[in-house]
């Protein structure tokens, strides 16, 4: 995933940029949230994109001030990581952007104003590498190839596996236990041997992950909660 940083007239906005098949035209979009997408037709030129970008930078600070972008006061103080609790600590270093993990305590540097996008981020990173991690260990163990392996913000899913070996992960299933990232790594995985709900594959399942009932209940039970966190 590629970013570009917009600080011109104002405190550092963290941009994604998404090149797309299906757009003629180059344009911005701002989410609820905060996020911010420069959307560029594939192929076409990025220092045109990065123009443009530039002349909407005013719109762009207009619209996340209406926005109301979270307040230090309205982040969460502690969340739990692969079932670890932490202790979030917020600093306000002015231009500094950073996030630090250490002995159960998340670090944010970041204004205010941003604080919410900069942690969001970076524990979109933090998602991406653990679902690495078990893919690795368990390809390697059961001979599975994937081609490779991203991280979104899904609203209806908690992961997906493409006819081609692409894989990919709603980043909130970082809130749950590790155990249910582990399940959810070995579902997707088995869909490259398995692209259905059949029994064939609830028994491969099953052989990676024996307790794969529970872990499916907890989400069942619990998913919907890591939605409201961040």
């Amino acid at each position: 995933m590629a970013f570009i940083e917009l600080k011109t007239l104002g405190s550092l906005i963290r941009v994604t940029i998404r090149e797309s098949h299906r757009v003629r035209r180059i344009s911005v979009c701002v989410d609820h949230k905060g996020g911010v997408e420069l959307i560029i037709p594939y192929g076409a030129p990025k220092t045109k994109a990065y123009e443009f970008l530039l002349q909407k930078e005013r719109w762009i600070r207009e619209k996340l001030t209406k926005i109301n972008l979270a307040k230090f006061e309205d982040l969460p103080e502690a969340i739990f990581l692969l079932g670890k609790s932490h202790r979030i600590k917020y600093i306000d270093l002015g231009n500094n952007f950073d996030v630090l993990i250490k002995d159960g305590l998340i670090t944010v540097h970041s204004p205010k104003d941003n604080a919410a996008n900069v942690l969001r981020h970076y524990l979109q990173q933090y998602a991406l590498i653990s679902i690495k991690e078990i893919a690795e260990t368990l390809a390697k163990e059961h001979y599975f190839k994937y081609a490779k392996i991203s991280v979104k913000e899904l609203k209806s899913r908690w992961g997906s596996c493409s006819s081609i070996g692409n894989l990919a992960f709603n980043w909130r299933i970082i809130f749950a236990p590790q155990q249910i990232l582990h399940y959810l790594v070995t579902h997707e995985l088995c869909h490259l041997k398995e692209m259905n709900h059949s029994n064939k594959f609830w028994t491969l399942v099953e052989k990676i992950h024996p307790e794969y009932k529970a872990s499916v209940r907890w989400l069942k039970t619990h998913g919907h909660e890591l939605y409201h966190i961040l």
